[in-house]
């Protein structure tokens, strides 16, 4: 069978493991055999979220649907001297709009007061009507006294922006009362133009406990000097969205939208990332700059990003060994940092597995950063320790020393449960660099 397994690894003390089942942390209702708990996770402000999007039940254990998906919420507690994650609540049945594959638990983020939760197959818009299989949606839960409340469902706005097959949900980002929403599979971009995958990220602004859609960006048009210029990228498969991640530091929020089938001209191979700032005078979002492929491969750079204050991280799991420029040896991953200097983006630093250039570790699959942290998940990794289990995972944690990130530790499953093929390392989550959460499945 397949269950998910959920790590948490405080910086101070032994880690915690957090699963669905009522053994471990006594939760009525809990994970079944192939749930994929823990494929996504989020964590802030001691409210950690875990996805289970091929969950059956809905928060009450009944009425079966196969893989309409699920979310648990933990919240972490003073116990004397340490901290523990409780259980708070399984979110699967705060609406009545549940079907079939709606995959909810696909995506998560938490700020503040509020949790966001996207279904990226539910087929229905906001209303629960018109019938798309496949275009997503996200659903918003606020969190008054303690107790969770639904708050609203939100789907893509705009001629075409729902359609079929959008994933609309495969990535969410939120900052106070402004969410992101990443849908790489839409088919039409924000001029009404016909492209396969072309994707998309949608933005909503939160006014009186209500949200709405605040613009709708779609892969910007680069003249020879890679600024932005009128027009539509017409190529397929751009699959802009697929990561995306907000930061608001020194009174400038800033977007950065991962698009790993984006071919820029001075590039030899397709991939890339899109900065832009918020320009809160018009209510726009601006172009800042393009963070081209560096790597000789193609397909995955910007499939996962990080932006924190005036540093932006960006992964490239399939990028071979070596200098960014050398020729094409094994595909260990990487992930690239970015330093912004008198308001450029230039590149500082390429990071790889410290210990080892494995092949196919799928190093920088996904990333997480938090003040002088990052953590970098390697779900393919085989080693814990010298000790060998297939594809068992790992994740890297690195300090910030001012001027180049420092590798700090390896972290893998403990050993009692660690086993091939548990992906451990393919979500991740830091707050603040006191905790990281690294989901994994067990076979």
């Amino acid at each position: 069978g397949d269950h998910r397994h959920l790590h948490s690894f405080p910086t101070r003390r032994s880690s915690d493991l957090l699963t669905g089942f009522i053994d471990d942390t006594g939760i009525p209702n809990g994970a079944q055999v192939n749930d994929n708990f823990g494929i996504t996770v989020s964590v802030k402000e001691g409210i950690a979220v875990v996805g289970v999007p091929t969950h059956d039940y809905d928060s009450s254990g009944a009425n079966a649907l196969s893989s309409a998906g699920a979310v648990y919420v933990y919240k972490r507690t003073a116990n004397g001297s340490v901290f523990n994650w409780d259980f708070d609540q399984k979110l699967a049945g705060g609406f009545d709009d549940r079907t079939t594959g709606d995959n909810l638990g696909s995506a998560a983020a938490v700020d503040g007061n509020t949790i966001a939760i996207s279904a990226t197959s539910h087929p229905y818009d906001s209303d629960d009507n018109n019938y798309f299989a496949g275009a997503g949606a996200v659903y918003v839960w606020i969190i008054n006294d303690g107790s969770l409340s639904f708050q609203q469902k939100i789907t893509a706005v705009g001629s075409n922006a729902r359609c079929t097959s959008a994933s609309f949900g495969s990535s969410i980002s939120l900052k106070g009362d402004m969410l992101a929403v990443g849908a790489p599979k839409t088919s039409y971009s924000n001029t009404g133009v016909s492209i396969s995958s072309t994707g998309g990220v949608f933005v909503y602004v939160r006014t009186n406990g209500n949200w709405a859609i605040q613009e709708w960006l779609s892969p910007p048009v680069l003249d020879d000097n890679l600024n932005i210029t009128s027009g539509t990228y017409n190529f397929n498969n751009v699959r802009y969205g697929i990561s995306i991640d907000m930061d608001v530091s020194s009174s400038t929020t800033r977007l950065i939208v991962g698009a790993p089938g984006y071919s820029v001209a001075s590039s030899k191979f397709a991939g890339a990332s899109f900065s832009y700032i918020y320009d809160e005078k018009n209510y726009v979002w601006k172009f800042e700059q393009v963070f081209s492929n560096p790597f000789n491969s193609a397909g995955a750079y910007g499939s996962s990003v990080s932006l924190n204050g005036p540093l932006a991280v960006i992964g490239c799991s399939n990028a071979p060994t070596g200098s960014t420029t050398s020729p094409y040896s094994s595909i260990a991953g990487s992930v690239v940092v970015y330093s912004l200097q008198n308001e450029v983006w230039h590149e500082v630093d390429a990071l790889y597995s410290p210990n080892n250039y494995t092949r196919n570790d799928s190093f920088g699959v996904k990333i997480a950063c938090s003040n002088n942290t990052l953590v970098v998940g390697a779900p393919a990794n085989n080693y814990s320790e010298n000790v060998y289990a297939s594809s068992a995972g790992a994740a890297y944690v690195y300090n910030w020393s001012g001027s180049s990130w420092v590798f700090a530790k390896k972290i893998t499953a403990p050993s009692v449960f660690r086993s091939s093929s548990d992906s451990f390392g393919y979500s991740v989550a830091i707050d603040n660099g006191t905790i990281a959460e690294i989901g994994r499945a067990h076979v």
